[in-house]
């Protein structure tokens, strides 16, 4: 992108907080949309890139670290906010009494985990409407 954009414009880029701050609910997900890029559709590895403002890997981080978002807002973003975009905030998007039991055990603590290692966690479970999908 940075060939397209040039330097400033790139480094500008995902200016999140400053919406956040003036009360924009802010959503994540990833555009991918091809099995060729398929590892980057994982919501960690968003989570980590939206925190370190750069990709595992990368040593430079991306201007504006101000723009460092905290895990609490990405996962807002990444659940509840992309809920209340849909409409469908009263029966997803928060465990909540009365919603859909759509939720993933976790391999690690995302609070406690180190960052540069968020993009390595592994759902252990997976429940879709108090089923379970998946177990680890």
């Amino acid at each position: 992108a940075k060939e397209y954009l040039g330097e400033e414009r790139f480094n500008s880029m995902y200016a999140f907080n400053q919406m956040i701050e003036a009360g924009v609910e802010v959503n994540y997900s990833s555009d991918v949309v091809d099995n060729e890029d398929f590892d980057m559709a994982s919501p960690f590895l968003g989570i980590q890139a939206g925190h370190m403002r750069k990709l595992p890997g990368e040593n430079k981080v991306r201007e504006r670290i101000e723009e460092s978002l905290s895990i609490e807002d990405l996962l807002l973003g990444y659940t509840i906010n992309n809920a209340k975009s849909l409409g469908d905030a009263h029966r997803i998007g928060s465990l909540e009494e009365g919603k859909r039991a759509n939720l993933n055990i976790l391999s690690n603590n995302i609070f406690e985990i180190d960052p540069e290692k968020i993009h390595e966690i592994k759902a252990e479970l997976i429940m879709f409407e108090g089923e379970v999908l998946y177990e680890a």
